[in-house]
């Protein structure tokens, strides 16, 4: 080690620089996100599709290709401005770069770096200005519900009064449901549909911790669904 050290004027990061080239070969940036996400262990098969999907059509073509110890804070920003001159949006360059800096931080953990490219990076922000949520009326919803089938509006009228989501309702069991001394209905959202690494449905936790959740029912809509 000594010598390696020597060779490269006592300069710890080009001999580590060196030794990994010499004994591994290039470690892409494409292989090292494919590493991150194999040693993931609380992602669901929809999320690891996702992050595949990202670094398929994201990483690989452009900056999947360097060296993991050659890519530095300007390769990282270079890529940012690429990705937005192409058209994507800022929403998009931040889920692929959070993909990417978590990838760098588990290099870093195993020492096939020391440090974060990703560090530091500023990302575009949405130049929308207007808020993209919009709610319906209760003229609109009425309208709507007219032209639900009778035996489908029990659901539609529980995702409107609750706001719960369509995978989430669905994967609802009656002991889910629960009411208090008061009569107060209440129901425990612990469970989603979603996609396997596959592509196959299956229930599964719901999108994010957060989403586990315990949501009250007004009266009508229990009602509604008894």
């Amino acid at each position: 080690m000594m010598t390696v050290l020597e060779a490269h004027d006592l300069d710890t990061s080009l001999a580590l620089s060196s030794a990994q080239k010499h004994f591994m070969g290039a470690y892409t940036v494409t292989k090292m996100v494919e590493d991150h996400i194999d040693l993931l262990t609380n992602a669901n098969g929809y999320t690891i599709r996702r992050y595949k999907g990202q670094l398929a059509k994201h990483l690989t073509p452009t900056i999947g290709r360097i060296d993991v110890l050659e890519v530095d804070y300007r390769d990282v920003v270079g890529w940012v401005k690429a990705m937005s001159a192409a058209g994507s949006s800022p929403k998009t360059i931040a889920n692929v770069h959070g993909l990417l800096s978590a990838a760098f931080k588990t290099a870093v953990r195993e020492k096939k770096r020391t440090d974060n490219p990703c560090a530091g990076v500023s990302l575009p922000r949405s130049s929308a200005t207007e808020d993209p949520m919009s709610f319906l009326t209760r003229d609109e919803w009425r309208l709507l519900q007219s032209h639900i089938p009778e035996d489908h509006r029990p659901l539609f009228a529980f995702l409107a009064a609750t706001g719960v989501r369509f995978s989430e309702a669905t994967a609802l069991y009656g002991r889910d449901f629960s009411s208090d001394e008061h009569g107060q209905v209440t129901v425990r959202i612990a469970r989603a549909w979603t996609r396997s690494e596959t592509n196959q449905p299956v229930i599964g936790p719901p999108k994010t911790a957060q989403s586990r959740r315990t949501i009250a029912v007004e009266a009508r809509t229990a009602m509604y669904l008894a």
